[in-house]
Order: structure tokens, then C-alpha cells, then sequence
């Protein structure tokens, strides 16, 4: 805050000194000077402004409540952590990744210090406004002082479960340690108890001096991390959930000495596997409560407040990369769309995430961030198991739900979908029928249906690898043979038919994505075979994947094309000479390939037509060209078409025209 304070006060004082001058030059009838003064000091202070915003760096992944406080873009949060630590209930909360669980529990970690750092919130709910106790008296936050120990259970290693019991040893070591009450505990080092050494650490915070209460403020974070990505019918799976089994049966024997336990996590799939210590928090899962709706995340009216400086930054850096107008309403209708809509009860508000908000304002780049911050391996087991599942067209469903649906805690595999997309933030509640009690849930916003669509695809190529994989017999051969019908055939049946609707959209890189996959597969793990490279430079281009056959000397350059022809396609790979470089090999082989993506067309999303041409080394080493082949589909087959020898010519018109257009610039 001191530091965003002092430049803006450079700033202003530096507009001021050349403002004073431009005054001086109109004194002395210095127009024309005077002019030229306004516009540098105009650009002066646009650039003083830009530099103050890269200095200005925000605070993306930052966790700690005093950071974000001084950064001056800190969302109200501190209603809930008063409540909270007022009610003192064992309390549980899921929330998608990235979306300010781990800042909610050092809010509230940093309350429970009590006076030390009142001051810090001097401009917060917790210090100005008023709570309800447990008899409904409105009463102020009383700042009392509690022992805490907060845990984040993500940094506890799960190689083992003697490592992670070492671990989670380690973490109330640490926590003793900073009340200075770590000899008074079990050496961590080679103890086997942890629940007794837990015990020990509660009984010794009880009795601590200087003002602290006798009762524990426990705050555990991302609790399910140390076994929700684990293979669950695994030995190392049930070994770890043993260890927080066992942990929970302690927490849950001492809650009486805790003031608040409060617990986070992104899914509740792991809580119905940690036994009875679990069942403390039976009843008291916030999750999808509206009163803590909008615990986490940013709502409108933080965006507009707290953004307030940075709308010209993002809306000049926006500009410079569409070459489009914006304004400010501009701006919140394209991060609204991005980032916004997320809802987590039947009335709360329409939540942003926050993080990829920072993230906006930062870099002015309106593009997709949560899904480069990593994704729960839950999802992408669940869809590697079955695939199949996720083949939707998501951007359109709904999906109608109970709570007990979107809550689904039964450990089965697999998982139900709507549990599993809800909880990992790929839905969010559209709509609430009070009359039948049924959610709605949806995609919330561009920047998540963008995430989901990369998984699906990352998964959907895995597979079609694999399918590669399974076929790469028959394809080889089929090459070798130069049968083509039969490798068309293949490509056909086994590649483009088999890909789902996420994978395959009406995008050509789709279609090159796709066969790319398959031939990686074909291509795997094959002694001396073809090499695949994709998007392969050449003199004048890239072409879409080029397949060199080392072992017989032979390369392969495929094009495809979408909705438009296989000649198009020739053309491409001949008059920008993508093979040009291939000129010793033994033979050279083009294959142009035309893909339809149209729902009317008995092709669609599939190939209809091919062209093939063939160079080969004469006996005086000379690449001679064979007749060009062209294969349509039809009747279930290929079979030989009619070259297109306009279509050919008018394609080879078009690249000189444009090679000319580029010389004469």
C-alpha cells in the first residue's frame, strides 16, 4: 500500500513541475512551444502511468493476507473469517483450485494472532462492522488470541506412508516450534505416534502465557491432496488414507480443546474414506451454503473497485494486441465472459475467478489461465478410464442435479460426473428450482470451457496414439505397398472416426492434430521406422506433418485441407516445396489430403478425397514424377477420381500472385 502511495505521489508531483513549466511558456507567448509542451507532458504522463503499472506487480498466487492487503487488491473476505472463528464449528469447504482457499485460511489465521495485526484490517469488515453470537446479540469482533496451527496438507510428501506420517510429524514440529513449546513434544525424529505427539502439541498450546486462549484454532488446507490424485484401488493409496485416517480420529478426540477446525479441500471425495474423524464435520459443510457464497473469488463490484487504476493500462495493451476500441464497460463485459459466473449456492452472487483476474490485469491479455495452473489428476484418470463419458457437447448441456448429487461423496469408480465436474470447477450452478429442489449446472465462462476442451483433446490424442498404436502394422505396410484405398481406408476408419466432438471441431488444426496423434502412434516405438514431425519448416512454410522414413529412404509430406479440396492441398506441398529438402531420398511421396466439416455432408468430420504424387530416384539417380492419383470416397470406399486440373492451376496462380505481392513490398 506504502509503496503504491509513493509513486502515485511521484507521479503526481512530476505532472506538476512540468505543468508549472508549460504555464511559464504561455507567459512568454510561447505558443507554439507551449503546445508542443502539452502533448510531451500528455505522453510523459501516459508513460510514467505504464511504468508505475509494470511496477505495480499484483498479487497472482500470492497466499498471505498481509501481502495482498498491502498490494491494495484485497477483497473483502473478513465477515467470514470472524463467523467462523465466533461460531467455532468444525467447518468444511470445497472450492475449484485457484480460487483463494489458501488466502481465506491465512485471513483467518492472522485474526486468530488477535492484536498483533489488528491494525492490518483497520479498513475491514472485522474491524468496523458487527456479528451475531450464538444468542442472535449483535456484538463486535473481540480480538481474542489463540494458538494456532495451520497445516497445508499439500506440501506433505505421499511417496510412502511412512513418509507421509514423517511428514505430517514434521508440520506439527513446526508448528510447536513457533511457540517455542517443540521440546516439551516428542522428538519428531523416529517417533511412531503422531496422534500422541498431536495430543502433546494441544495440551502444551492449552497453557501458553502472554494472553493466548486455552482453546486451538486448527486449519488444515487442501486436506485431500495427499491421496486424491493417487491410483484409489492402489496400495499406496490405501496405506496413505490409513495415515489421515488415523489423523482425523486424533483431531476429532481433541475437537472439545479447538476453538474453530476448519478444513479445505478442491474435491470431498477422500472425506467419506477418513473413518469416523471425519463425521465432525457432518452438518457443517459450507460448500454450498449462501451465506458463505461468495467466500472466495472476486465479485463485480471488487473488480470495479479495486481495478479502478488499471482499466486504461489493460485497455491500452488490448488495443495494441486486437487493433480494437475498448472502454471500461468493454473491458468487464470480455473479463465477465472469461472469468465470471461461477455461482456456489441456489442465490449466491456470480463469482469471478480471482486468480485469472489478477492475471488479466497484469498482462492485459485476455486468454485462458486456470488451466496452466495444473489440474487434479482425479479428472484426467477418470477421463483416461473412460473417455467416452466426456464425448458432450458441454457448451450446451445442462446437467439437472439434487445437492446430494453435486456433494456425491461414494467412493465408486467411476465417479459420477456431476460430483466430479462440479467439484473440479468445470460446472457451476446455472439455476435453482425451489419447487423440486434441482440444480442446474453449467460450464461457467470461456476460459473454463477452454480448459476442459485441452484436457479432453490432451486425452482424446493420448488415445488416438494408442489406436496408432494398435494399427501400425497395417499402416506401415499399407505405405509401403503404396496401396493407397487401403491406408486411406485406415485413416479414415481407425483415426477420424473414432475421435469425439471436443477433439475434433470446426478447426483444420483439429483435423492435423488428430492425424498427427494417430501417426505418432503408428510410428511408436518402431526400430528404424518413419520419423513424425509436425508443422516442419521449410523455405516457404510449414508443412502439416512430414513422416521421413529413414530405413527405406522415403519421406512422406501431408497436407490437409478443410471444406475445400485435395488439389488445394498438392498444390500447397508442391509450389511451396516442402519436400525440397528431402531431394537425395529415393522417393519422395505428397499426399494431400481434403477433410469435411459439415453436418449435411455424410463426410463430416471425416476425410472425402485425396491426391497422391509420387518422385522417385531413376537408375541415373534423377527423381522422375509419376501420374498424379486422385481417390474419392464413395459407396463405403475409395476409389479413383478425376483430377481437377483447373482447380490445380488455379492454386498455383494464387501462390505466384501472392510470391509477387511479397517481392514487390
Amino acid at each position: 500500500m506504502i509503496v503504491k502511495n509513493n509513486k502515485t505521489i511521484y507521479t503526481m508531483v512530476l505532472c506538476l513541475i512540468l505543468s508549472l513549466f508549460s504555464c511559464k511558456a504561455n507567459k512568454y507567448g510561447m505558443e507554439q512551444e507551449n503546445k508542443r509542451v502539452g502533448e510531451d507532458l500528455e505522453q510523459i504522463i501516459e508513460q510514467v502511468a505504464e511504468a508505475e503499472m509494470d511496477l505495480d506487480r499484483l498479487p497472482i498466487g500470492d497466499a498471505d493476507i498481509k501481502n495482498v492487503i498491502e498490494s491494495g487488491y484485497y477483497a473483502d473476505k473478513t465477515k467470514f473469517a470472524g463467523k467462523l472463528l465466533i461460531e467455532g464449528k468444525p467447518t468444511f469447504m470445497v472450492r475449484p483450485r485457484r480460487f483463494g482457499k489458501s488466502l481465506l485460511i491465512s485471513t483467518i489465521a492472522t485474526i486468530a494472532e488477535g492484536e498483533t495485526d489488528k491494525e492490518l484490517f483497520k479498513n475491514y469488515f472485522i474491524y468496523n462492522g458487527a456479528f451475531k453470537d450464538e444468542n442472535g446479540k449483535i456484538i463486535k469482533y473481540d480480538w481474542k488470541k489463540y494458538p494456532v496451527i495451520r497445516l497445508d496438507f499439500s506440501k506433505l510428501n505421499n511417496e510412502t506412508s511412512e513418509i507421509l506420517k514423517a511428514d505430517l510429524q514434521r508440520l506439527l514440529y513446526n508448528a510447536a516450534k513457533k511457540y517455542g513449546v517443540e521440546s516439551k513434544l516428542h522428538n519428531p525424529i523416529g517417533y511412531n505416534s503422531f496422534q500422541s505427539y498431536y495430543e502433546n502439541l494441544i495440551e502444551n498450546l492449552k497453557i501458553l502465557k502472554n494472553g493466548y486462549e486455552p482453546k486451538i484454532v486448527l486449519l488444515i488446507d487442501e486436506y485431500d491432496s495427499p491421496v486424491v490424485n493417487l491410483d484409489w484401488s492402489s496400495k499406496q493409496h490405501n496405506d496413505c488414507i490409513k495415515v489421515l485416517k488415523d489423523f482425523f480420529t486424533v483431531v476429532k478426540s481433541c475437537a472439545g480443546d479447538c476453538q474453530l477446525i476448519f478444513l479445505t479441500g478442491v474435491t470431498k471425495f477422500s472425506l467419506v474414506n477418513l473413518g469416523s474423524g471425519a463425521n465432525i464435520f457432518q452438518g457443517n459443510d459450507v460448500s454450498l451454503e449462501n451465506a458463505f457464497s461468495d467466500v472466495t473469488g472476486y465479485k463485480e463490484e471488487d473488480i470495479k473497485n479495486l481495478f479502478e487504476n488499471r482499466f486504461n493500462y489493460v485497455i491500452r495493451e488490448m488495443e495494441k494486441r486486437t487493433g480494437q476500441t475498448y472502454t471500461k464497460e468493454g473491458i468487464m463485459d470480455a473479463i465477465k465472459f472469461y472469468y465470471n459466473r461461477y455461482r456456489f449456492s441456489y442465490d449466491g452472487p456470480s463469482m469471478y475467478n480471482p486468480n485469472s483476474v489478477l492475471s488479466f490485469f497484469q498482462r492485459g491479455n485476455l486468454q485462458g489461465y486456470w488451466y496452466r495452473t495444473g489440474d487434479p489428476s482425479i479428472l484426467l484418470n477418470q477421463m483416461r478410464d473412460e473417455i467416452d463419458r466426456f464425448d458432450l457437447d458441454w457448451e450446451k448441456l445442462r446437467f439437472y442435479v439434487t445437492e446430494d448429487d453435486i456433494m456425491f461423496t461414494q467412493s465408486k469408480k467411476p465417479l459420477s460426473l456431476e460430483a466430479l465436474m462440479y467439484q473440479t470447477g468445470y460446472l457451476t450452478i446455472d439455476t435453482y428450482n425451489p419447487a423440486n429442489g434441482q440444480y442446474a449446472l453449467k460450464i461457467p465462462n470461456e476460459e473454463v470451457k477452454m480448459a476442459l476442451a485441452q484436457n479432453i483433446q490432451e486425452v482424446f490424442l493420448d488415445e488416438q496414439k494408442e489406436i496408432g498404436v494398435h494399427h501400425k502394422e497395417h499402416v506401415l505396410a499399407a505405405l509401403q505397398q503404396e496401396d493407397w484405398p487401403r491406408l486411406l481406408q485406415l485413416f479414415r476408419d481407425a483415426c477420424f472416426a473414432n475421435t469425439s466432438y471436443e477433439a475434433l471441431k470446426n478447426d483444420e488444426k483439429d483435423f492435423q492434430n488428430i492425424l498427427h496423434a494417430f501417426l505418432n502412434g503408428v510410428c511408436h516405438h518402431t526400430v528404424g521406422g518413419p520419423r513424425i514431425r509436425v508443422e516442419e519448416h521449410s523455405g516457404s512454410g510449414r508443412s502439416d506433418i512430414t513422416m521421413d522414413d529413414i530405413k527405406n529412404n522415403v519421406v512422406y509430406i501431408i497436407e490437409l485441407k478443410k471444406n475445400q479440396s485435395a488439389e488445394m492441398a498438392i498444390a500447397q506441398i508442391e509450389h511451396k516445396n516442402y519436400s525440397g529438402k528431402y531431394f537425395r531420398k529415393k522417393k519422395i511421396v505428397h499426399i494431400g489430403l481434403n477433410c469435411i466439416f459439415n453436418r449435411e455432408d455424410i463426410n463430416h468430420r471425416n476425410i472425402n478425397e485425396c491426391m497422391i504424387a509420387v518422385k522417385r530416384q531413376d537408375s541415373n539417380n534423377n527423381l522422375t514424377k509419376d501420374p498424379k492419383k486422385k481417390f474419392v470416397f464413395s459407396n463405403e470406399e475409395f476409389v479413383a477420381g478425376v483430377i481437377n486440373v483447373e482447380e490445380l492451376e488455379k492454386k498455383k496462380t494464387a501462390i505466384q500472385n501472392n510470391k509477387r505481392i511479397r517481392g514487390n513490398a
